[in-house]
């Protein structure tokens, strides 16, 4: 089961690694210094919890990475998300009692009065460059009550903040293994799976000063010499062998000189590598991969059908592409996929078949109605200006509802690749294709209204 983390929240730790937060303690900080395009930067992240709920532990960075799951779940659409508590329990594998919905109230809660100060240690992917950022994870959040012990279905909702919300669409994000990440025991030995399965992403060794390491990015306290800092990481490490997410390793600590010594781990056969995947692919995967189609929908097309079809395919997709015109796909890879599937016969540009239009539409107005089709991205967002939240919000329910099954296909292969580009153009052909029907139903009825005067 694959999930998915934000990098910035995986890269320092944004809770305390345990179940209870030391007496007295109210603010974390983490802080290292990296080299960035050749100078050196200094990062910080200060962790702030609020006097009544105080800071977050392990179990409620477990019920973030939760609610990013959700946001998922819903194409990234809106920053407010809907959700059932009972819904959310079941994605955290929390067992269906009182004692657990209490607990989930407490931790949403908790992230509200939680800010966080990153001082040159937030990505910001959209420009490329480490910036300085405060803000609480989330600005708003509704519970509804209903009877825990019953499911609690009453629907409630929160609302990430901007920054967060800004990360996700620019794709600040990664995979995450959930199978795995589920059967670790440990606080610790999640904390360790989630940084160094970032850093296993383009590079199969990982090395670092141990006690950066340690008290940095896995959220050791401070104080232990180095002795105590491998005694407290080492069941982790071993639980993370056994689970063949780590490598074999003679030993995880190289002796630099006197006082000082680097951490050195190796993924194992459960870890991610991007080079390793791309090495993998044959050339008739790959080729389906340059035009957009996703690895593993690639490699699994070339397994269930055959090289000749594939083929054909490719060639009639690539003749269609360089043609233009109206008849374009407005998602390539997701229609090459269909092609392959179901061989289309790509020779003539086929019709595509319009959704059942709702019986009520929203009214247009007469002028927008009467344009062509080429003003029609335009006139979507002028449309979609004018509409209040509520408003908005019906016409893109409406247009979930009434979606191509070739969209909503797209679209959910774009969710589970993780790419904000791609769910934001799924999401833009959902709305456009919908706008369009509502142009012709309106336009349709002021022909029969002309007719029958």
């Amino acid at each position: 089961m694959k999930w998915t983390d934000e990098m910035n929240l995986a890269e320092f730790p944004i809770a305390i690694v345990g179940d209870r937060v030391p007496s007295g303690v109210k603010t974390l900080t983490f802080e290292d210094v990296i080299k960035d395009r050749g100078k050196p930067v200094r990062r910080r992240l200060t962790v702030s919890g609020s006097d009544k709920y105080g800071l977050p532990t392990s179990l409620d960075d477990e019920v973030i990475l939760g609610l990013i799951q959700l946001t998922k779940e819903a194409g990234y659409l809106d920053r407010n998300v809907e959700f059932t508590r009972y819904q959310l329990i079941g994605m955290l594998n929390w067992r269906d009692e009182g004692k657990s919905y209490r607990r989930l109230e407490q931790s949403l809660r908790r992230w509200m009065g939680v800010t966080l100060y990153y001082d040159n240690a937030w990505w910001d992917k959209a420009n490329l460059q480490w910036v300085n950022e405060c803000f609480h994870i989330l600005d708003h959040l509704k519970i509804h009550k209903g009877d825990a012990l019953n499911g609690g279905y009453a629907r409630s909702s929160f609302c990430w903040n901007e920054i967060v919300y800004r990360s996700f669409h620019a794709g600040n994000l990664k995979k995450l293994d959930m199978t795995l990440y589920s059967r670790i025991s440990t606080p610790t030995g999640k904390r360790l799976f989630r940084y160094l399965d970032k850093r296993f992403y383009l590079n199969a060794k990982f090395e670092m000063d141990l006690r950066k390491f340690a008290e940095e990015h896995v959220g050791i306290r401070r104080g232990y010499d180095l002795g105590q800092l491998k005694r407290r990481l080492r069941p982790a490490l071993q639980e993370l062998q056994r689970l063949e997410f780590l490598g074999p390793a003679d030993d995880w600590y190289v002796p630099i000189r006197r006082g000082i010594c680097n951490f050195v781990a190796f993924k194992g056969p459960k870890a991610y590598c991007k080079d390793e995947k791309r090495t993998k692919l044959d050339p008739q995967s790959q080729q389906l991969v340059d035009r957009g189609v996703t690895q593993s929908e690639a490699v699994r097309i070339c397994r269930r059908h055959k090289p000749e079809r594939i083929q054909e395919q490719i060639a009639a997709f690539d003749r269609l592409m360089n043609s233009g015109g109206q008849h374009a796909p407005q998602n390539p890879p997701g229609f090459l996929v269909s092609a392959i599937k179901k061989n289309y016969a790509l020779t003539v540009p086929s019709k595509r078949r319009e959704p059942k239009r709702p019986r009520q539409q929203p009214e247009l107005p007469e002028s927008i109605c009467n344009l062509g089709r080429d003003a029609d991205d335009t006139l979507l967002d002028q449309f979609v200006a004018r509409l209040t939240d509520e408003q908005r919000r019906q016409f893109e329910d409406k247009a979930l509802k009434t979606a191509k099954p070739f969209h909503l296909k797209a679209q959910e292969r774009a969710i589970k690749s993780g790419n904000a580009d791609r769910i934001a153009d799924c999401r833009r052909a959902i709305l456009l294709s919908h706008f369009r029907t509502m142009r012709k139903t309106k336009s349709s009825r002021n022909t029969q209204k002309t007719c029958a005067a």
